[in-house]
């Protein structure tokens, strides 16, 4: 009695793990979220080359006024 019981339950959790119907996943597209990574991460770094151009042409002037005012 006892194994027939094991059985059945058994049989009954089998069962009801098998579903007819696939399920389709909930996680969101992952090519979503990388294309919005790509084009922050892009913009990012059009400003530090900016930052960085803006950088350059302060060093060039700083050497312009050294060597004007007598400077090596």
């Amino acid at each position: 009695m006892r194994h027939s019981t094991i059985m059945f339950v058994f049989a009954a959790v089998l069962l009801a793990g098998c579903d007819s119907k696939p399920k389709t996943p909930s996680v969101p597209r992952v090519e979503d979220k990388t294309i919005d990574i790509i084009k922050s991460q892009r913009q990012v770094m059009e400003n530090a080359k900016g930052v960085g151009q803006t950088l350059d042409a302060a060093a060039e002037e700083r050497r312009k006024a050294s060597d004007e005012a007598g400077g090596k």
